[in-house]
């Protein structure tokens, strides 16, 4: 449910002011024939013990696009931890971070907290011979002071900083100057988030060798905003919020497991659902939909390389609007108008 006030489309996630991307790493391995891991997202083992600093991007376990778009990197310090052979072909990692979201300046007439996400995520392996791995992983995404707080007088810009600084659609948002608008008939609107985000996520990604190089891929994320409170919300908003916090995403891949050499391929299809309030929308795929939450639908892909670092990609997203308004201006609302939107991309890659 869309409370009250018109929703519009933000800025998609990029560097600016607290939202920056490097990434201090500090990296232990508990086993000496474990190494640093480059690819972070399937966790492959590489040898010996390493700390290191610098932009990684993102340090956790990500199989789909439902938590974090595939170009999102963080700032912030993460402390990565890792095993090998602890039983059977199991071994299991952790990650535990701190990054900044917004730093708001000093300012006497602001009560505005800075912002913060703490992340941490637990996962094992199971590595079956030569023919399949299993990774398997959950997650603890606490954001803090994330919600928007709403200014207490027409005279009062306390906690306009609070707004959301950047966003896509799907959250839902109320006007952080709500009584300096209401009372003056002014247009002066701030967004800011409704809910609390605290997202308990699971991920998992089953490997098989199929023939020769090409693999089947089964990849699945799932999602619980922990911090959805209709109550706290309708107290601090004054608005009364429909629970929509849950949220999946799933993908059968078929083909070479990684894309890198001339002749690889691989196909995929998918299906993808996340309410309105599931995962905060500034940081999910930024292309099903036109980006954000608040949709469902499937899509398809594959990927091509003929040259040396050369690729070629197709892929179609069908999505439709679950609930709620969408791409409304500040001075419109379309209410009870969902939408659905097709989109066709065709990439071609060179990197020299």
């Amino acid at each position: 449910m869309f409370i009250e006030h018109a929703e519009i489309a933000g800025v998609k996630p990029a560097a600016g002011k607290g939202f920056l991307r490097g990434l201090l790493v500090l990296q232990v391995t508990l086993h000496h024939d474990v190494a640093a891991h480059q690819d972070l997202a399937h966790r492959r083992a590489a040898g010996g013990d390493r700390h290191e600093g610098g932009r990684i991007g993102d340090p956790y376990f990500r199989p789909t696009t439902l938590i974090w778009a595939n170009d999102v990197s963080l700032e912030g310090v993460a402390a990565l931890f890792d095993t090998s052979h602890l039983t059977h072909g199991w071994s299991a990692f952790s990650t535990a971070g701190i990054f900044p979201i917004v730093e708001n300046d000093p300012n006497p007439t602001s009560s505005a907290p800075n912002k913060w996400l703490y992340a941490y995520q637990l996962g094992g392996i199971l590595q079956m011979g030569r023919v399949a791995n299993l990774t398997l992983a959950a997650a603890y995404y606490d954001y803090r002071n994330i919600q928007g707080i709403p200014n207490p007088s027409i005279y009062s810009s306390a906690y306009s900083a609070t707004a959301a600084p950047y966003r896509q659609t799907g959250n839902t948002v109320f006007d952080i100057n709500y009584l300096l608008n209401t009372q003056n008939g002014t247009q002066n609107y701030l967004w800011g988030i409704a809910s609390q985000f605290q997202e308990l996520n699971v991920s998992t990604s089953l490997d098989f060798a199929f023939v020769g190089a090409t693999h089947v891929i089964l990849d699945a994320d799932w999602v619980d905003n922990l911090g959805f409170d209709q109550q706290e919300i309708l107290n601090r908003t004054g608005f009364l919020v429909d629970k929509q916090n849950r949220g999946w995403q799933t993908r059968l891949a078929f083909g070479y497991p990684t894309i890198e050499r001339r002749n690889n391929w691989q196909f995929w299809v998918g299906y993808r659902y996340a309410q309105r309030d599931s995962t905060l929308d500034a940081f999910t795929d930024q292309d099903f939909h036109l980006g954000g939450t608040d949709a469902k639908g499937y899509f398809i892909g594959g990927r091509y390389v003929f040259e040396k670092n050369s690729t070629v990609s197709v892929r179609w997203f069908s999505a439709k609007q679950i609930d709620g308004v969408e791409l409304a201006g500040a001075d419109s609302v379309l209410a009870g108008l969902p939408y659905a939107v097709d989109t066709l991309q065709l990439d071609v890659t060179a990197a020299f």
